[in-house]
């Protein structure tokens, strides 16, 4: 009830969606919510069992929209152009032309993964380990 005292979201400070606990608006709400389920799931296994679990039950009970959905979200061009630059890599290995290389940034050689600043070039790839490559897609999604 005491949200409701709130003109406006303490986060983003938008007046136009309708106010929940804590005095954030729905958007930023959920944002919230779903960083803390998202830190629980990187250090409860427990908890991802039971979150996993759940998210197959819905798509066995969801299988024609879960259907659409990932065709609306997965064939779109550029989603396209990322397939086909893993598919060429993927090859190039497999036929001996492209060799994975140890991380640049750290020199491990374990999980190593190929990324591609441009995909129209796919097989200009900077061989980085798992962790650097997720920082490097943050450090591009936040530019």
């Amino acid at each position: 009830m005491w949200a409701y005292l709130y003109k406006k979201c303490i986060k983003c400070g938008l007046t136009d969606f309708k106010h929940t606990s804590k005095g954030l608006c729905l958007k930023c709400w959920r944002k919230d919510i779903w960083q803390k389920k998202k830190a629980k799931l990187l250090v409860d296994p427990k908890f991802r069992a039971e979150y996993n679990k759940a998210q197959h039950k819905w798509i066995r009970n969801h299988k024609e929209y879960y259907r659409k959905l990932k065709r609306r979200l997965y064939n779109t061009p550029h989603q396209k152009k990322i397939r086909k630059a893993r598919s060429k890599v993927y090859i190039a290995i497999q036929q001996g032309k492209l060799k994975r290389l140890p991380c640049e940034i750290c020199g491990s050689t374990k999980q190593n993964e190929g990324h591609h600043p441009d995909y129209r070039s796919p097989l200009k790839v900077r061989w980085l380990c798992r962790v650097h490559h997720i920082a490097e897609h943050k450090k591009k999604s936040t530019h």
